[in-house]
């Protein structure tokens, strides 16, 4: 997303158009998920059905992005999952305050 931000900045033919800024590769939020995971071995994965009338699946069509801006996606969803948790890790303050109690009883759960 960053460098996407610095192209809109330096692209007046991006001006007024909406662009869907993705990878343009279809993610499951379950890989997101099981990604996260890897970062914070002691939390739980709690699966829920889906609402009704949500889609089964789906993604960014990025081929106006990419020829408006002249660029394409250069960071894996592995690699910005890693960026984010490392950045979030960083920032505790940045994490909202039901989050935080939450970890805090399951830690105390758990000791």
């Amino acid at each position: 997303m960053v460098g996407h931000r610095r192209c809109l900045l330096i692209a007046p033919e991006a001006g007024g158009q909406v662009l869907n800024i993705g990878t343009g590769w279809p993610t499951t939020i379950r890989s997101i998920a099981d990604r996260t995971l890897k970062h914070y071995l002691e939390a739980e994965l709690v699966e829920r059905p889906l609402p009704p009338g949500d889609p089964m699946g789906g993604y960014a069509d990025t081929r106006r992005m990419r020829r408006v801006l002249g660029s394409k996606p250069q960071v894996t969803m592995e690699e910005g999952v890693d960026r984010y948790v490392k950045w979030i890790k960083e920032r505790p303050e940045a994490t909202p305050q039901w989050m935080r109690e939450l970890a805090a009883e399951r830690r105390l759960r758990a000791a």
